[in-house]
This record gives C-alpha cells, structure tokens and sequence, in this order.
C-alpha cells in the first residue's frame, strides 16, 4: 500500500523493503506541494531518488552562457532575446533561468527541459538599460552553480535620451531655485535666435538654435573670469533645457530686461574696471556696463526693484552657454546644476 505524504519527517527502514536498502535505517522526507510552482527549484540540494532506492547527484554546472537580442519591428520595448549554454551534465532534470535588470536582484524568468542548450523568448526590456541572464540546471537531488551570461546593453533613443534629461534637469533645477542656487528671466524676454529673428522666452522650444557667443579664454569657471572681449564673435547654439515657474520679485533693468535677483549671469564690466566679468542681477549697479547684440557697451541707468508675481524660465544652452535676452548677452545655468553626459 502507498501511503500519501503529507509533512516533513522521518520514516523508518526495515530490511525487509529490499536489498538496495540493506540496514534499519531513516531518510527525510519533503513536502512536495511547492512543486506546483514552476518559479520553484523542483528539490534543493541532498533529496534522495528513490527510484532504484539509490543516492542522485545534483547536476554539473552549466558554461558559457551567451545572450543576444534584436528588436520586434513595429513593438516598442519588445524584443527577441536569444540565450545559449554548454550544457556539462547527464543526469539534469532541467534548466532554470533568471534575469537581472540594471545589476539589480535577479528573477525567474522560465524552466526548460533536460538536454535544452538554448532558447529564444520575446520579451519587454525597456531602452536604456542593462540586462544579463544566468542558468543553471537542476534534478531530484539539487541544483549546480549559475553560469551568467554577458551583459546586453539597450541605448535610449535620442527622444528618450532628452526626455530623461529634461526629468533630470527639471529636478534638480527646482531644487535649485528652492535653495536659492539660481533663477531666471521673464518668459516675455525676447531672446535672439540662430538667424537672427526674435522670439519671446516663453516661445523658445527645446532643440531651438539661438544665437550664441564665443569669447576666447572662458571656461566652465566662468564666475572666477575676467578679462578682455578681443576676438569674440557670434555662434549658434541649441536649447538642452527650459524651465518655467512664478517667482515673488525681480529687478528691472534700465526699463527693459527683467531678471530675478540671483538670475543668470550676465556680462558686465564694473564703473571704474577694465575687465568685463560674470555677475548676478542683485550684485549689479549704476553706471556698470553691459555687452549688447551689437558687442557695444551699454551703461546702466537705472535698476528697479519689484516685489510681486512674475512668471520666469531658465534656459541652458549649448556649448558656449550663451545668449542674447533683450540684447543683452547672458550666460544660462550654473555648472553646478548641468547634467554630466
């Protein structure tokens, strides 16, 4: 008579159950309900087959795992993925494999059958990320070592590129402008574009060419510069980044540009300087001189200082990190907050 078994223990050996047995003796027995789980190794390391009534070795480790992927036409994120492996063993049951997104925890994916070497499945891998398989096979007695494959390296697209830094940008720029890092112009700032027309801030989109400057010498170090303007000339550049929000004050300059107090740098050279230099709205003063579109000086005449609602934007462009607000050359974002590519 088969007796059903239902929990963990012991049974006890009688010499009479057959030769292959031999002494009075015990062996463990498993609950083996779990096994209706197809992500659950069949048996972990040590069970016996009683099959024969004799003692079953886990499997050899499996080698060489390979994986390989190419895109599903017209499927976005989904993808054939082709994975292969030397198999070492004689006795397995099967294969387990697991995947890793990113170098992060690994999960089952599937469980195959015993002399499988390879497989190819469809699945979702999202762009911009990193993934890596591992396999290993298993018996009624265990489970080998894991061979993991390489990585698979999926690039963002360019449009998912810009996105994912436009999330970023955004971030960590109102983080900024929360701790008082940086602000901005008002959105009804006319900004110069690459062929010379005009469109309000609040116009400019991202990947628009504006006209830019170059001015020999200066470095991302920009608010230690000083120096002379031999040289410079006018460039293009594209916007990276826009951000737009409500700020409670901001300074008008000489009635035309209206900048917040810790806004972009702009170009200045000092009354009673010679070096034209980097500062913010709030460390301006009378009689300073600023650089028009024309690389002529225009003095400061008057500074206004306002306390109520103004919708402003911040815009970085690149590579030269400059443009014309107003006609006035203006340098965007602050190295500190640009995103490192």
């Amino acid at each position: 008579m088969i007796m059903p078994i239902e929990e963990t223990g012991t049974i006890s050996l009688k010499d009479d159950i057959g030769p292959e047995v031999g002494d009075t003796g015990s062996v463990s027995l498993v609950n083996c309900s779990n096994l209706s789980n197809p992500s659950l190794d069949p048996l972990p390391t040590g069970m016996r087959d009683f099959a024969g009534h004799r003692q079953v070795t886990p499997p050899n480790a499996p080698t060489d795992a390979t994986v390989s992927n190419r895109v599903l036409e017209g499927r976005l994120g989904e993808r054939v993925i082709s994975i292969s492996w030397t198999q070492n063993s004689n006795n397995e049951t099967g294969f387990r494999i697991e995947n890793s997104i990113n170098d992060g925890a690994w999960a089952f994916v599937k469980n195959v059958g015993a002399n499988v070497t390879n497989t190819v499945d469809e699945i979702f891998l999202p762009e911009g990320g990193s993934y890596r398989f591992r396999v290993r096979a298993y018996n009624s007695s265990g489970h080998s070592a894991w061979a993991v494959s390489n990585f698979i390296l999926i690039a963002a697209t360019q449009q998912q590129q810009q996105q994912q830094q436009a999330i970023l940008q955004q971030a960590i720029v109102q983080q900024a402008i929360q701790e008082g890092i940086i602000a901005c112009i008002a959105i009804d700032t006319e900004v110069m574009m690459s062929d010379g027309t005009l469109r309000t801030l609040k116009e400019v989109q991202l990947g628009d060419e504006v006209m830019s400057v170059n001015i020999p010498g200066l470095t991302e170090q920009f608010r230690n510069w000083k120096g002379d303007l031999k040289d410079i000339k006018k460039t293009s550049a594209k916007v990276i980044f826009k951000s737009v929000y409500n700020e409670e004050r901001y300074i008008i300059i000489n009635e035309k540009l209206k900048m917040t107090p810790n806004a972009e740098y702009i170009l200045v050279k000092p009354k009673r300087k010679r070096k034209w230099q980097f500062l913010t709205a709030d460390r301006l003063s009378v009689g300073d001189w600023l650089l028009d579109d024309g690389f002529k000086s225009v003095k400061i005449v008057s500074l206004e200082y306002k306390e109520e609602g103004i919708d402003v934007a911040h815009i970085n462009v690149e590579s030269d990190d400059l443009f014309f607000g107003n006609g006035l050359v203006i340098h965007n974002v602050e190295d500190e907050i640009k995103i490192q590519r």
